[in-house]
Order: structure tokens, then C-alpha cells, then sequence
């Protein structure tokens, strides 16, 4: 193995937990809390935690939290996820809102004739005024929009980051692009529209992902290159530059085949290197909902630190 040259890790360093966004999935109706979908527990935040996790997205199901448009959210959602955020926030961590959607509401797409703007703008409204009370707590629009073009996918985002401040939020806001939200497709997937996004507090940073695989879809147990990671991220960066806009890496995972060490040291060292644009990551993923999922950086089966963990801990803002 290649040394690795060791920086500062950059400020926020972190984890998905996943689970919330599974009752569909697994139930595909009438989904049933801690069958079929689950939150982070506090056993989970306390293990990433200490090995020195400081920021934890939290990814849930917009049809889960609101099941009908335009109405109330569900008040025991809403209590359970902010008794994971509240939890976080007593670690001294920052909690990241993901509603895991990928641009769509039950399977509709937003912004289209099924599910118009005015309704994802009405969720953030109802989102914003449950968690407006910490500062610590950001706001992710949606995961992984993909079937709006960037044209369209602009207005949409900005009537959510409009709905957010006229509750009087002043909470970090993190906006995704589309097209699966890829690093490496950015410029080509038209998201330089983004620039429009119109935020009256000027409080907003650029979400990306990036895989390793070839295609980037984070489906497949390879690895392209020990550098492809670095490598699928220099345009991105370079954008984010050029514009004065700073970044989270909201997913990228690696799986554990050869060169899985020296490619996460690559990846991560790389934006240790470019910590004026990368502000936070949160690896994909963890979860217990996850059977031997090849990004899982849980502990293994008997305790044992997972080699994922291993390899992460010298770049976590708490390394210990």
C-alpha cells in the first residue's frame, strides 16, 4: 500500500444512516415503522460518534412524513426524526434533512402535471417550521433528483429554498443538481444553472455524489482506478471555485476489493487538499436495515471495527 499523506481532515466528516427511506421499498404499501423503515438509534450515533463522525444525514420518505399533499405532517414521524436529530445535536454533530426521493413523490415526478412545484414547496415550508430551532441542523432538499432536466429541475429548488425562508428559517440549505446528482456529470448534466438559485440569506452550498464504479451508480462491486475518485471530482471542484460555492459530498462509498484504503485516502485526501469548496462528507452508507451491503461501514458481525471504518478513521474531523 501506497503511503498516505496526511492533511486536516476538512470540517464536517461523516456518515448516511440509513433506513428511514425503506418503507416503500420494502413494504410497498402501508409501510410499518421498524418493519419496514426504521431511524438511526442512538447506539448507532454513539458508535460513529466516537470514531470521530461529526455530521450524520438522515434520509427519510416524503410520502412516510406526509402522505397526502398539502396537509399536515404526520406528528409521530416528525417526533421520531427529531428525536434522532436532537441526539445528534447533544453530540455536538450536525444533522442533515434528506428526504429520499430522488425528484419524485410516489413514484410522480415532481414539478410535472402529477405533482406540481407548489407541493414540494409546501413540504419544505411544513419541514422548515418543525426544525427552524437549530442552526446545526440542515436542510437537504431532496436525494438524487433525476428525471427533471436542470432547466426545469431550477425553479423547482428555488420554491423550496423560497418556502424555507419566508418561514423565517435561517438554516443552511444544501441543493442538489440533477441527473443522479453526479460530481463527474455536473457541467455535462447542465447543473451550472444552479448559479440561479436566489437565496435572500445567501446560506446555501452544492450537494453532490460520486461513485467509483464505471458508470459512477455506486451498483457495482469495483473499483475503476485507486484515483478515480479525485479524478471524478476535479471539474466539480474546479466549478465550485470559480463561483465562490462551497460543496457537500452528501454519498460517494467504496467497496472493499483491492485498492478500496488507497482509493478512500485518494478521494478524501483530495478534498482535504481543496477544503475551500469541501466543507462536509457523509460516506454511504450505515444502517442495520442494510444485509451485508458492500458500502456498510457498521461494525461486523461480532464486534470488529469494519475495514471501511478502519480506513476512514485518519480523515474524521475527531479522529481518535
Amino acid at each position: 500500500m501506497a503511503a498516505m499523506t496526511q492533511r486536516q481532515p476538512i470540517q464536517y466528516t461523516g456518515v448516511n444512516i440509513s433506513g428511514g427511506e425503506w418503507g416503500y421499498i420494502k413494504a410497498k404499501v402501508d409501510p410499518v415503522y421498524g418493519e419496514h423503515y426504521v431511524y438511526p438509534t442512538e447506539a448507532e450515533v454513539d458508535y460513529f460518534a466516537g470514531c470521530g463522525m461529526n455530521i450524520f444525514r438522515i434520509p427519510f420518505s416524503w410520502e412516510i412524513v406526509q402522505p397526502e399533499p398539502l396537509t399536515d405532517l404526520v406528528v409521530v414521524e416528525i417526533e421520531r426524526i427529531k428525536a434522532v436529530v436532537d441526539y445528534i445535536l447533544a453530540k455536538g454533530a450536525v444533522a442533515v434533512l434528506d428526504p429520499h426521493n430522488f425528484g419524485n413523490y410516489f413514484k410522480e415526478t415532481i414539478g410535472g402535471p402529477a405533482v406540481p412545484t407548489a407541493w414540494f414547496a409546501d413540504l419544505w415550508t411544513r419541514l422548515a417550521t418543525e426544525f427552524a430551532y437549530d442552526a446545526r441542523i440542515w436542510y437537504g432538499l431532496i436525494n438524487e433528483p433525476f428525471k427533471q432536466s436542470a432547466a426545469e429541475w431550477l425553479p423547482i429548488a428555488n420554491a423550496a429554498v423560497a418556502a424555507i425562508r419566508a418561514t423565517g428559517a435561517t438554516n443552511l440549505i444544501a441543493v442538489p443538481g440533477t441527473n443522479w446528482d453526479g460530481a463527474h456529470s455536473w457541467l455535462a448534466s447542465g447543473n451550472d444553472n444552479l448559479l440561479g438559485i436566489v437565496d435572500p440569506l445567501s446560506n446555501w452550498i452544492v450537494e453532490a455524489h460520486q461513485y467509483v464504479d464505471d458508470d459512477s451508480s455506486g451498483t457495482h462491486p469495483e473499483i475503476v482506478s485507486v484515483t478515480i475518485g479525485s479524478e471524478r471530482l476535479i471539474q466539480f471542484t474546479e466549478w465550485c471555485r470559480e463561483h465562490g460555492k462551497q460543496a457537500l459530498l452528501g454519498e460517494f462509498g467504496i467497496p472493499v476489493v483491492d485498492g478500496y484504503a488507497e482509493t478512500i485516502h485518494d478521494m478524501i485526501g483530495y478534498m482535504e487538499a481543496n477544503r475551500d469548496v469541501w466543507v462536509a462528507f457523509t460516506w454511504w452508507a450505515a444502517g442495520a436495515i442494510w444485509d451485508n451491503y458492500m458500502f456498510a461501514c457498521d461494525p461486523l458481525e461480532g464486534g470488529d471495527e469494519s475495514p471501511l471504518m478502519t480506513a476512514l478513521r485518519p480523515h474524521l474531523q475527531l479522529a481518535c
